[in-house]
């Protein structure tokens, strides 16, 4: 089952038939190095069996494989988890095989990874927690529009943590059409509005209904205006 795509991804549900694979990261001490240590082939088979599938495919959480859309191919695993030592936060993250490292696949994942959180979350709110030294990653997380709120330590390890908040209405227009912006004028006069390119398009529900312009509704503090 497809959680969500990119341009050149796929994120999909693991199964019983993806073992090697799992393992191939989970067993990585390259992979791990800022994530925890290496599994052994048993505690990798056994954190698949137990604890990814028997997972709700229903649930908007999870450990999930990510595959080149094009080619089928294996190439790391997405994740949308409690954090560990806080449980009733939530974080994302990701793991590549080395061999594809340098192609832009964490950026790319991570942005798409957000807006499902946007679109298909009940969450307020979602985290990013980094190792200082895993540089990459910060990269990938403040690209993602992720902003850094604190620092932490985890044994001897410090940690940067990261934010994204979710926002009162995320109302996204197809163009730059004379509705919207009309519609973005008089929610800047009602509250606080936010408008920021984006070359996708747009979706949106709610004060978007009451301009005309269809789409979906996501809860949150203001809107904000996607535009083309």
């Amino acid at each position: 089952m497809t959680i969500f795509t990119t341009k050149r991804l796929r994120v999909r549900h693991f199964t019983s038939l993806d073992a090697d694979n799992f393992f191939a990261l989970q067993g990585n001490a390259e992979v791990m190095q800022y994530i925890r240590p290496p599994r052994t082939r048993e505690e990798s088979d056994e954190f698949l069996r137990e604890k990814i599938l028997t997972t709700s495919p229903r649930d908007f959480k999870g450990y999930w494989a990510v595959e080149e859309t094009a080619t089928g191919l294996f190439v790391g695993c997405f994740v949308i988890i409690p954090i560990p030592d806080d449980t009733e936060k939530t974080q994302l993250g990701y793991s590549f095989l080395p061999a594809h490292w340098g192609k832009g696949y964490a950026s790319e994942v991570t942005k798409e990874g957000v807006n499902y959180f946007y679109n298909h979350t009940p969450l307020t709110e979602i985290y990013g927690v980094v190792e200082i030294p895993n540089i990459a990653s910060h990269k990938v997380l403040l690209k993602a529009g992720f902003k850094q709120i604190a620092s932490k330590w985890e044994g001897e390890k410090e940690l940067l943590v990261y934010i994204i908040r979710k926002l009162s209405s995320l109302f996204y227009c197809k163009g730059n059409d004379t509705i919207a912006a009309l519609a973005a004028a008089y929610v800047y006069l009602m509250s606080v509005v936010t408008i920021i390119n984006n070359h996708e398009g747009c979706i949106g529900r709610n004060a978007a209904q009451v301009f005309g312009v269809h789409g979906e509704f996501v809860a949150g503090s203001v809107i904000l205006f996607y535009f083309q």
